[in-house]
This record gives C-alpha cells, sequence and structure tokens, in this order.
C-alpha cells in the first residue's frame, strides 16, 4: 500500500477563464469529458467555492466569468499530466485538442 500512495502526487496550479461567455454549460461538459477517466480527483476554486470537476454542476457553480482565475488542484498518479491538460484547455479557450 506504501508503495502506491508514494505514487500519487498532488499539483497545484492558476487557470484563467480566457473565452468571452466565461465557464458556462458547454465548457463545464467538455470538462467533464476532458477527465471522466482520470483516476484521481480534480478540483477548482474561485476562493468561495470549490468544485468537483467531474461534476458538471458544481463546475457550473463557480460562475466564472470572462477574466476570473481559478485555483487548480489536482491529485493521483498521473497529476501532472491531467493538470497540463486541464490548463492547456483553459489556455486555448476551452478547446479540447484532438
Amino acid at each position: 500500500m506504501e508503495a502506491l500512495m508514494s505514487e500519487t502526487m498532488t499539483l497545484n496550479r492558476t487557470v484563467t477563464v480566457v473565452n468571452e461567455n466565461g465557464l458556462h454549460m458547454i465548457p463545464c461538459s467538455l470538462m467533464v469529458r476532458l477527465i471522466k477517466d482520470f483516476q484521481g480527483d480534480v478540483r477548482l476554486s474561485n476562493g468561495q467555492h470549490e468544485a468537483d470537476c467531474k461534476s458538471m454542476f458544481d463546475l457550473l457553480q463557480l460562475a466564472a466569468a470572462p477574466g476570473t482565475t481559478l485555483s487548480l488542484t489536482v491529485t493521483g498518479e498521473q497529476a501532472e499530466i491531467m493538470a497540463e491538460q486541464i490548463s492547456r484547455f483553459f489556455e486555448n479557450g476551452f478547446k479540447l485538442e484532438s
């Protein structure tokens, strides 16, 4: 069990909503799809609310308008890869890479 725990990492990053419509229903559904197979935990926080990124409802509750800066926390064995994918998703205005 200790070997498994040593492989799990937690990464914290800051992401900014750059698209003109904010984090609305479509980007939230794309975000859920992006991380659906990730075995760890992905959370976004705006300082007042924290969202489980596997829940579209939680993401919508952030009410993140254009220009909003969010704290991203990714925990799991592939945390570095997932954090990078999510960062690019935000940087690209919520467009998924092929």
